[in-house]
């Protein structure tokens, strides 16, 4: 019987504070319970339970595993070197692998830092569960197609190939929820100030088609969905099983496929299922009509976040995301009728981006009717064409830019047209501009989605605010 234990590395911070549930490391759970039943599993989850590196490790010591999967995010990958480094040293015949966007972001770089022994990249079900199925055998991780990992000697080597995505999402299981503690989750901020109660996340799609050159590759660029069936199951399943009514919905492109977004919502409501639909990582705007919002509303929508990233139409065909700013706006406008509570993002900074072409972001921005926003700064990371295009470009900026940390709308890089100066200054201006038009903060207050507990939604508002000031 193989052990292997999850941990998802990092802590909030005053500046990233949310917590969600380590839903990757869910799906690898589900997906290793499955096809090797006799697997002894358990989760970690640093960012929601704030213990130390110590803690982990004893609590690591006391499980005994064979395989040690370490998921983090690059802002948190600082946190992995010396943690690594415990672990091998109380449990030096268990493999340590690491994954998560950082892999995928950093590739070789990321196992050399961490000092772990293997490293998957991408979608990690398949590739993972290769890994565990070499416990005992390490000459076994030459074989896994795509794999990162150290020889006998300590050599850093890449495997050729790839192992293809999972095509049949309606295949996975449901996510190993039973493995954490969610009321550890349902009282802490989540993503946009949501508000506190019990819930879930899910992927219910993988991948995008559109091509943004600063966006993650992930999943890939081919859009991949399950079954509009399927996610229904699944959102009954959890309210059964967990009983929770509010599902935070995290795929990159939910309803890039308009008939799956319909037939959902009439099969949530033909089977009287009940939920509250949460969408913080984005709805593609341009793409949102009127039946589709309707579809989404009836099926319990109450918040979405759509990006709109530039105003300008040159800084649109310029990064490759091609959204019709007109068709944003519009969509804003369904949204916010129909009393979705609406986050938009806005980026500045971009290559060859102009004074004028920020204040068009700005400006439309502020005279939406988004209720929140952000702001950021384009922080360019590695394995994105921004990042090729910063590194050949703006070598010594890109070279002397630090990861450690970061939270998107603080960060001084530029590579803009603009001096930083200017830069900077425009984006305290628009936090301010937008957080504080009267008419916006009445509509903050009328349409947040549970105003009893809007008091703890108003720090992260004043400190938008405060963005505007300093």
């Amino acid at each position: 019987m193989d052990s292997v234990i999850l941990i998802a590395v990092g802590y909030p911070t005053f500046r990233l504070p949310d917590v969600t549930p380590p839903l990757g490391l869910l799906c690898l759970a589900s997906h290793l319970r499955r096809e090797k039943p006799d697997t002894r599993l358990a989760v970690i989850d640093q960012r929601a339970t704030r213990i130390s590196a110590d803690e982990i490790v004893r609590q690591a010591t006391a499980f005994k595993p064979d395989v040690i999967g370490l998921s983090v995010l690059t802002p948190s990958a600082y946190l992995l070197p010396p943690l690594v480094e415990e672990l091998k040293k109380a449990l030096p015949d268990a493999l340590c692998v690491v994954g998560g966007p950082h892999v995928s972001s950093f590739g070789l770089a990321a196992l050399g830092e961490s000092g772990a022994d293997a490293a998957v990249a991408g979608e990690g079900e398949l590739a993972f569960e290769r890994v565990v199925r070499t416990c005992g055998n390490r000459a076994g991780l030459a074989h896994i197609p795509g794999l990162f990992w150290r020889d006998a000697d300590g050599n850093i080597r890449q495997n050729e190939g790839e192992i293809a995505p999972i095509e049949d999402l309606d295949n996975l299981p449901f996510p190993a929820y039973d493995l954490i503690d969610l009321k550890v989750y349902s009282v802490q901020a989540r993503v946009n100030r949501l508000p506190v109660r019990p819930y879930i996340s899910l992927f219910t799609s993988r991948g995008c088609p559109y091509r943004c050159s600063y966006c993650h590759h992930i999943f890939g660029k081919k859009f991949r969905s399950q079954s509009a069936a399927k996610v229904a199951e699944d959102i009954e399943y959890a309210v059964r099983r967990f009983h929770v009514k509010d599902i935070e919905i995290l795929d990159d492109i939910f309803n890039c496929n308009r008939s799956r977004v319909i037939e959902l919502s009439e099969t949530l409501n033909h089977r009287g299922i009940k939920v509250s639909l949460a969408f913080p990582n984005g709805l593609r705007a341009d793409i949102l009509d009127a039946v589709t919002v309707d579809a989404l509303v009836d099926a319990g929508m109450y918040f979405a976040a759509i990006a709109l990233e530039s105003a300008a139409p040159r800084i649109q065909r310029m990064i490759h995301k091609l959204l019709d700013a007109d068709k944003f706006f519009s969509a804003c406008d369904l949204l916010t009728g129909r009393k979705v509570f609406t986050n938009g993002f806005g980026m500045l900074g971009f290559p060859t981006e102009t004074e004028e072409e920020m204040r068009l972001t700005i400006d439309a921005m502020v005279g939406s009717r988004l209720h929140t926003a952000s702001f950021s700064t384009l922080l360019p990371f590695p394995n994105t064409e921004i990042h090729d295009y910063a590194r050949l470009h703006f070598p010594e900026k890109v070279q002397g830019l630090s990861y450690d940390a970061v939270e998107y709308s603080c960060l001084k890089f530029n590579i803009s047209e603009v001096p930083d100066e200017l830069l900077f200054a425009l984006q305290r201006e628009a936090w301010r501009r937008f957080y504080l038009k009267p008419s916006r903060m009445l509509r903050i207050a009328r349409d947040y989605p549970d105003r009893a507990h809007l008091p703890r939604y108003l720090p992260m508002f004043l400190a938008r605010i405060g963005k505007g000031l300093i």
